[in-house]
């Protein structure tokens, strides 16, 4: 491939980074709407009128503002908050990488943030192969190999399917198959980069030594809080004082809703990122209409109402059914790209786990209430 060719390749690459960041980071406007008019599985979905754009406009806040959270630490984190410690190894990215964030988001770690440093170094590979650079070019990927790797692979395809599902527009949910397919085919081609690229390379071996601390730190939280999640949803003690306490209880103790509640609101346990716009489709299959409040409380409300109505083993059986489906869909994307397997591995055990405490929560239900009948 010659110097032009492959610059040209980078180019698109980079274009096609850019387009997208700005889609996650800003309502549509014309301009943006224009140019993903370029993009042929886009095209027909892209809206041609005043009224269709500003259907889109409130279409933006619904998804990302009130639904899929774009922001890496609410998948990988507990805290489920802006500007832990997630946010901040993804800013010393950026301060490793000469990358100043100039887009007004509440952490660092937005999508469209990351998508643009990707951008940015594609723009620094692009100059490296014009300029003769080889060490600026291999300084470039390894970066890039860097985002990918310890970022963007961890959390973005469970973000990208969660606006697949919330998303009423076609080209929101088209949007997000590009992002996805994007990241995922740079995530094939890094994993197997030519051997003069270290996979491994860091700007300094204390950012390798902090970097490689915080994987194994990651890797023994998620162990740990995903070991059961159903002792978990059966401990007594209430972490929130006055909390909600769901029983079906007798003696042998009572089971605590807002335990079983964070079990399915935190993705790191969770398996997937259960939206405001899941849980009221939850909620419609059984008759139950839920207001529009926070995640936990939703969640705590339709448990609520379940109850009341006797509705609890058809509630276990739709969440079980719902963790199913994401299980099946993330499993079909690790046969398209190998490379994503270990970050499957990773959401499916928890998925399983999560269908695990499903199906123990609705056996006992149902144990309870016989020897209770009986």
């Amino acid at each position: 491939m010659t110097n032009r060719h492959a610059i040209d390749l980078l180019e698109a690459r980079r274009s096609l980074y850019a387009l997208l960041a700005q889609c996650y980071l800003h309502p549509p406007d014309w301009p943006a709407l224009a140019t993903l008019r370029s993009i042929p599985d886009i095209t027909a979905a892209v809206p041609k009128t005043p009224d269709a754009l500003e259907h889109l406009q409130v279409e933006y806040e619904s998804v990302f503002g009130q639904n899929a959270y774009p922001y890496e630490s609410l998948y990988v984190d507990h805290d489920l908050m802006l500007n832990t410690a997630a946010a901040h190894r993804v800013a010393r990215l950026y301060q490793d990488c000469g990358f100043a964030v100039d887009a007004p988001v509440g952490a660092p770690d937005h999508l469209g943030v990351e998508l643009r440093l990707m951008a940015h170094l594609l723009t620094i590979e692009s100059a490296a192969l014009r300029d003769n650079n080889p060490a600026l070019l291999t300084w470039s990927r390894a970066q890039q190999y860097r985002c990918l790797v310890h970022h963007l692979a961890y959390w973005a395809p469970v973000f990208l399917r969660t606006v697949e599902r919330v998303a009423d527009y076609l080209l929101y949910r088209l949007l997000a198959q590009v992002t996805l397919e994007l990241i995922l085919n740079d995530l094939e081609q890094s994993a197997s980069l030519p051997p003069w690229i270290p996979l491994d390379h860091q700007p300094d071996s204390a950012t390798a030594r902090r970097e490689k601390i915080d994987a194994k730190t990651h890797r023994r939280t998620v162990s740990q809080s995903v070991l059961s999640a159903t002792d978990e949803a059966n401990a007594v003690h209430d972490e929130h004082a006055g909390g909600a306490s769901f029983v079906w209880a007798d003696d042998d103790g009572e089971r605590d809703l807002n335990q079983i509640v964070r079990c399915l609101v935190i993705p790191d346990i969770a398996g997937m990122f259960i939206s405001r716009h899941d849980i009221s489709g939850l909620g419609r299959r059984l008759g139950i209409r839920l207001p529009r409040r926070e995640r936990s409380q939703m969640m705590r409300d339709l448990f609520d109402a379940a109850a009341r109505f006797d509705l609890l083993p058809a509630l276990l059986d739709s969440l079980d059914e719902l963790f199913a489906t994401e299980f099946w869909r993330l499993a079909v994307l690790t046969e398209r790209y190998p490379a994503w397997t270990p970050y499957a591995r990773q959401w499916l055990s928890r998925l399983d786990r999560s269908r695990d405490m499903a199906r123990e929560l609705r056996m006992q239900f149902l144990a309870y209430h016989a020897r209770h009948e009986g």
